[in-house]
């Protein structure tokens, strides 16, 4: 159906002719191989535009192709797009990954990649489209790509002017049309939500906007903005028949039997969606009818149907008797008819129906899970763990068993084994509970690359999942420092009132983060004023205002206040020193503190903050003091790691520094910069293993500047392991680093390792070129595997004068081969 809401199409079209296929290949001078090549695009193409046997096996084709042209970025890209369109977005990744491989050029599947990556791994997504521009800064293409991003992550105004320089570039783009009604769709949704006047203008740039987007894909794409006309006309007053118009236009035109059956699900998922958000009942029963014909496994759409025709006509039971009659053996029917049981007749009711059904050996295993949860409810400790015991022994490694096992353990605080127990059911298939149950497990864990990678997943397998999921989601992004992201999902929970006070304070926090600090301060005044807000709300008013206050006087007189009321609240004395330590009055705020302690007040902060007034007027000695006792005792303290860090390297003790870091990582408080560091320290004191999982580690939490690049695809280069990763690593390092030297000599060391001789002297001469540009002088480390490359590749006279000029810069490099060896350290 093209796009989705907030989805883009690349628009290289499946079905080129042949012609141009068999030029791209061979140049019209085909051999055998290349024939069966074209062959089997051919046949792709004509299966590709049909309903049976369709797109699998149009993708069946081109694999066998690729069995043939193993090194062909094309073949990859193709079958990325029809995985795409299909919805398989893990299987799509990894061709268009492979496409970018083979050809790093390829703008094609580096947009596409980032579109797809933009939840799993928005960082790399938003380095993947920057690094196409840069190379081709008005591909109009990548800058639609780019504008998507830029509105999915919340900044709506950059994605505008994105979006419109796409269509300058290329006012025939139907891709960048597309972005750009979304954009001003979400736009006027977003000012809706603050109450802000929308003109008409506007609704008519967003049809607009839909027209031309029909127009330049009336041939290929006639459905996709019936639902998003829906949207913009249901938000238009005054236009409520064309919006129930264009609603039932999404039914009535996908019906036809000459629409593919995924452009037909699609638009059905969007009328139920548009149903939910107008609260249309006519609508939502017409949806789901269709979706239960189209999709008669998934049973998620029976049970909804069944509540909507028990609330509607009392009659939701007809409707899961007719599934059970058609579904006897479906356990997971029977948990649905338990479960409307329940609703209906009780627990007492639904139990016995359980416990009945469970002696039916295909059914037992789900019925026993669920038995276990009704026991859990009701706070039956005993029964359930009797239930799960006898789960155990008979079906030890059945998904339900360990799905039990895992929320015992989540009970009992032991996240790390339940999340251990709920990846093995997730890597079994895409569970949904197991993947939402996963995604809290890992957020507990505070991994929260891990815990936006299962949302992402979760959500795939049931896009039902996410407003369930949004609210973890919000949080992992604020966690991860991933603030924009964050904000947009907190803005929608926010408008909706779903976000509580803890919430709301991680909403203004991130608003301040990144640069929108009016409309943080307004959030968190706000939340002052409600009922549930608590005095936390006060201070991380305060704590945000410290950097750049608007009004230091109204906070100060908000904080006096609250200390009147609680002359004892340790955090409102350091909130008010920390106030007065900004505005320049120290001396009151040593006084505060000092008056604080004789009183007997002391807090962890109020030491913090001591502790930062003796490290600025320069005895670090005394601040690493209260530092290190505070570490002991409260290392979660937020920024007393930095502080206590800072203090360690003016005294110069790298030492306890590491020791430091060390002991930070234990308690999961490093994100990727200060695993860089603790890399560093590492490969100092000579452990390279110990390094290597630092620099992982902050390579798996979204480092990827050049230098982390560079130093993993060192680190495997010694270890001899992963070398074909590690190439790509420093190849990656090299490109976004504008040839860097550095870059370049990690990429020959690596090439050396592999024995790919001539590549990895091709690789240090450009290194040794690059750096004397930079004006770095010559470096005889560089030399001297140069030499060594070329030795290998069998030019021992060119060898020679290079080991000639490594030993006359550096005489402990020998002045021929010697022992052949890579370990030489790299010069910075």
């Amino acid at each position: 159906m093209g796009p989705s809401p907030g989805r883009i199409r690349w628009t290289r079209p499946l079905a080129t002719s042949l012609i141009a296929i068999l030029a791209g290949f061979c140049g019209f001078s085909c051999d055998s191989d290349r024939e069966r090549v074209a062959s089997h695009m051919s046949r792709a193409e004509r299966l590709a535009l049909t309903d049976d046997p369709g797109p699998a096996a149009a993708v069946l084709e081109l694999r066998n192709a690729l069995l043939v042209e193993p090194g062909s970025a094309d073949l990859n890209f193709r079958i990325a797009e029809i995985l795409r369109e299909q919805g398989d977005v893990s299987e799509a990744i990894l061709y268009y990954e492979e496409a970018l491989f083979l050809d790093p050029g390829f703008t094609g599947a580096a947009a596409q990649l980032s579109r797809l990556l933009s939840h799993r791994d928005p960082i790399r997504a938003g380095q993947l489209i920057e690094k196409t521009l840069a190379k081709h800064p008005n591909h109009a293409a990548a800058l639609a790509v780019k504008a998507q991003l830029e509105a999915d992550s919340g900044a709506l105004k950059e994605a505008l002017e994105t979006a419109r320089r796409s269509i300058r570039f290329d006012p025939e783009l139907a891709d960048a049309q597309w972005v750009l009604g979304q954009i001003l769709i979400a736009g006027i949704q977003d000012d809706q939500r603050n109450e802000t006047p929308v003109a008409d203008s506007r609704y008519e740039g967003a049809l607009h906007a839909l027209g031309q987007f029909d127009r330049l894909s009336a041939d290929s794409d006639p459905w996709s903005t019936l639902p998003e006309r829906a949207r913009l006309y249901g938000l238009w007053e005054g236009h409520e028949d064309p919006a129930e118009e264009a609603w039932k236009a999404i039914l009535a035109e996908t019906i036809d039997p000459e629409v593919p059956e995924y452009i037909e699900k699609r638009a059905v998922w969007l009328a139920l969606e548009l149903a939910q958000q107008w609260n249309r009942d006519d609508l939502r029963r017409e949806s789901l009818e269709r979706l239960v014909e189209l999709e008669p496994e998934n049973l998620s759409h029976w049970d909804e149907f069944a509540a909507l025709r028990e609330r509607l006509d009392g009659d939701g039971e007809i409707i899961l008797l007719d599934l059970l009659d058609s579904k006897p053996d479906d356990p997971e029917v029977h948990l649905r008819y338990a479960g409307y049981i329940r609703a209906v007749e009780g627990r007492d009711v639904a139990l016995r129906y359980l416990q009945e059904h469970s002696e039916n050996e295909t059914l037992r295993p789900e019925l026993l899970g669920a038995l276990i949860e009704l026991h859990e409810e009701a706070g039956e400790k005993e029964d359930a763990s009797s239930v799960l015991e006898a789960l155990k022994d008979e079906y030890p490694y059945h998904p339900n068993t360990l799905i039990a096992e895992s929320k015992r353990a989540m009970t009992a605080g032991d996240v790390a084994r339940a999340a251990s127990l709920l990846r093995r059911v997730a890597e079994g298939g895409g569970h949904p509970e197991a993947l939402t149950l996963l995604a809290f497990a890992e957020s507990s864990r505070r991994d929260y690359t891990a815990t936006l990678d299962v949302i992402a997943r979760a959500i795939e397998t049931d896009p039902r999942q996410r407003q369930r999921l949004l609210p973890l989601r919000a949080h992992a992004y604020s966690q991860s420092g991933q603030c924009k992201r964050a904000v947009a999902d907190f803005a929608a929970l926010y408008v909706a009132k779903e976000l509580n006070d803890h919430q709301k304070r991680l909403f203004g926090r991130c608003l301040y983060q990144i640069g929108r600090s009016d409309r943080g301060r307004q959030v968190l005044l706000h939340a002052m004023t409600l009922r549930d807000a608590s005095i936390d709300t006060l201070l991380e008013l305060a704590r945000l205002e410290e950097r750049d206050p608007k009004n230091p006087e109204q906070i100060r007189f908000m904080l006096e206040n609250a200390l009147a009321m609680g002359p004892e609240n340790a955090q409102i004395v350091a909130r008010l020193a920390a106030l007065e330590h900004l505005a320049g009055d120290k001396n009151r705020a040593h006084e505060r503190l000092e008056s604080a302690e004789e009183r007997g007040v002391r807090d962890p902060e109020l030491q913090l903050i001591h502790a930062r007034l003796l490290a600025e007027s320069g005895n670090h000695s005394a601040a690493r003091s209260e530092l290190e006792e505070l570490f002991r005792k409260q290392p979660h303290l937020p920024g007393l790691l930095p502080q206590l860090l800072s203090s360690l390297f003016a005294l110069g003790d790298r030492e306890a520094a590491l020791a430091a870091l060390e002991r930070g990582e234990r308690f999961k408080l490093l994100g990727p910069r200060r695993y860089v560091l603790y890399a560093n320290l590492l490969s100092e004191t000579g452990d390279r293993p110990g390094a290597l999982r630092a620099y992982e580690r902050a390579y798996q939490l979204g480092s990827r500047s050049p230098a982390v690049l560079i130093e993993i695809a060192l680190l495997l280069a010694e270890t001899g392991e992963q070398l074909d990763r590690a190439e790509r690593l420093a190849r990656t390092a090299s490109e976004s680093s504008q040839q860097d030297p550095d870059a370049l000599d990690a990429l020959g060391i690596v090439l050396l390792q592999k024995a790919h001789y001539s590549a990895a002297a091709e690789s240090f001469k450009q290194s040794l070129r690059f750096s004397a540009k930079r004006g770095r002088g010559p470096r005889a480390s560089t030399h001297y595997r140069l030499g060594l490359a070329l030795e290998a590749a069998g030019q021992p006279d060119a060898a020679r004068t290079h080991f000639a000029r490594a030993h006359a810069l550096d005489e402990n490099l020998p002045a021929n081969s010697g022992t052949p060896s890579i370990e030489v350290t790299p010069e910075s």
